[in-house]
């Protein structure tokens, strides 16, 4: 008995039975080397041998065959007469080795795109097994599968083959490489003054090259816009309007082809209409001077010798001091001031401490709707008359009160006060 391994067949393997064995040495080898297959006969496909005697006798068969091929298939016959001429038909027929391998369209792709794997197995495998971890599908059994990764990161992908009777199995690390989407949040919803510029500081970007921020509404100017945080500054047209910005975002990697839009809106609150009345001119003796004329009411006074809305002529010494008026929107925390110039002077004559403005209007000019406020307590008779010295309106006043005009031309009228000993006249512009 002899056993050829290769024979410049590569791994093809054969052995052969000499005539001149008997059962014994085949048993014992068959035994030796795991041999299941017989030796000669009908079974596996052979052609029946010839000559065979059984009982303690010599074996007298033709020489009987198995070639067994790198791919695990075989084939096992009786050659006669002998030749190794027998076994070249066969060694043709076999094929290669099992050898799983494989092809990807591309390896490096931005998220939620598609893989095509390509099968270049040898060995004619009739199954594949695939394993896509963070694939969609994460296995296949098609011989060239499609598969999508819909997240970021590097995954390995494997390959089993197998015809049934081989198989093979191969892995590359790390074959796939996934970048990420970008991302972009410009921020939740603002609101600013129209007086008042912004800037965005809750918006965020992942995974982006560059960024960009565009007025898709609004007439204002942007600053850094290609920043994560733009300043707006409004125009004098974006008052009552909500003003749109864009926030665009580029990928980068495999994704730089990839943009991204997020919006913010931004309302732009009218900056509130604020007057203030022109002071009378005050007397240095004077402990304090109340300061009123400021409409809305409820704002606040600043300016040189102005503690807590009041006047003190002497902390601001003789001359002209410039009062500021601010009134702030509590609905929308927009403001706005006014200025007026008070004049100090030193009064000449006996000074009884107590004069003060009799009434104070406002707001000044007006539309035609204003307040007369009372400063002093008392009875008083007012008289509105226009450039002309004609009355447009009277009425009897023992406290302030709102005065709406609303058939009178624009123009500039005389509001008189007299409380019957004395007329007080301030002017009053209407511009409706």
């Amino acid at each position: 008995m002899y056993v050829n391994y290769g024979q410049g067949q590569q791994n093809v393997d054969f052995w052969g039975l000499s005539p001149y064995d008997d059962n014994v040495q085949i048993n014992n080898y068959k035994a030796q080397n795991g041999i299941t297959y017989p030796c000669a006969g009908y079974q596996g496909g052979a052609a029946a041998a010839i000559n065979i005697v059984i009982s303690g006798q010599p074996f007298l068969g033709y020489p009987t065959w198995v070639v067994i091929c790198p791919d695990r298939s075989f084939t096992f016959d009786v050659c006669f007469p002998p030749s190794i001429t027998c076994f070249d038909p066969y060694f043709a027929a076999c094929g290669p080795p099992m050898a799983a391998d494989f092809i990807a369209d591309q390896t490096q792709i931005c998220e939620t795109n598609f893989v095509q794997f390509t099968d270049q197995s040898i060995g004619n495998p009739t199954l594949w097994i695939w394993d896509f971890p963070g694939g969609n599908p994460s296995t296949s059994s098609e011989k060239n599968p499609l598969v999508e990764y819909p997240n970021a990161g590097q995954f390995d992908v494997s390959l089993t083959i197998t015809n049934g009777i081989a198989g093979n199995t191969i892995t590359k690390p790390n074959l796939i490489e996934v970048d990420p989407s970008p991302e972009v949040y410009a921020g939740l919803k603002g609101e600013t003054c129209v007086n008042e510029h912004i800037t965005v500081t809750d918006a965020s970007s992942q995974n982006t090259s560059t960024l960009l921020w565009q007025i898709v509404a609004g007439q204002g100017i942007l600053e850094n816009s290609q920043s994560i945080s733009p300043t707006y500054i409004p125009a004098p047209e974006d008052a009552g309007t909500t003003v749109t910005l864009k926030l665009t975002g580029n990928g980068s990697g495999e994704c730089a082809s990839m943009n991204v839009e997020s919006i913010k809106e931004i309302d732009i609150w009218q900056q509130p209409e604020v007057t203030l009345m022109p002071f009378d001119t005050i007397c240095y003796q004077w402990d304090e001077y109340p300061l009123v004329g400021g409409y809305p009411e409820g704002g606040v006074y600043s300016g040189t010798g102005v503690i807590d809305n009041i006047f003190y002529p002497q902390i601001a010494g003789v001359g002209s001091h410039l009062i500021t008026y601010q009134w702030v929107d509590l609905q929308t925390g927009c403001s706005n001031s006014a200025e007026e110039v008070i004049v100090v002077v030193i009064c000449s004559g006996i000074w009884n401490g107590t004069e003060l403005p009799i009434f104070n209007i406002y707001p000044n000019p007006t539309k035609g709707e204003f307040v007369v406020e009372l400063v002093q307590s008392g009875n008083y008779e007012l008289t509105i008359t226009n450039i002309a010295g004609i009355k447009v309106f009277s009425a009897y006043l023992n406290e302030s009160s709102t005065i709406k005009l609303d058939n009178v031309e624009n123009g500039i009228y005389n509001v008189t006060i007299y409380d019957g000993k004395k007329s007080h006249t301030k002017k009053i512009t209407i511009k409706k």
